[in-house]
């Protein structure tokens, strides 16, 4: 796999794991029945440490309980009076928010030094 395949299966895949984070952190305040609460999401990486045998990319549902709050006056409460949050972690999800960024950033300034690279090979 030469650098620009790599760094841009890099900067797919920071890419896809910024929109899961953004669509997290947006639905971290939703409000719902219980039982139908949004659950965040996180992407999975097959060897991640072997990257040049980057398997397929998975999106699974983080297994944290959702947050059950007592409000028998909400539209959406159940007939007990209770309605649900997501428990999504706002430090941990921006914390994966910059270690995405720096990661993309990163492939990036690879992609375009190997392009400089092929440039100067080509004007040669």
């Amino acid at each position: 796999m030469d650098s620009f395949s790599l760094s841009e299966v890099g900067m797919s895949l920071q890419k896809q794991q910024l929109n899961l984070i953004a669509q997290n952190i947006a639905h971290a305040n939703t409000v719902a029945k219980p039982g139908e609460s949004y659950r965040a999401l996180e992407l999975v990486v097959s060897n991640p440490s072997q990257p040049l045998n980057i398997g397929p990319a998975q999106i699974k549902e983080i297994k944290a309980q959702p947050i059950r709050t007592f409000d028998p006056n909400h539209p959406l409460a159940n007939r007990d009076g209770f309605i649900e949050r997501p428990n999504i972690n706002m430090a941990d999800q921006m914390m994966k928010m910059m270690m995405a960024t720096r990661a993309y950033e990163a492939n990036l300034s690879v992609f375009n030094a190997s392009k400089k690279m092929a440039q100067l090979v080509l004007e040669r």
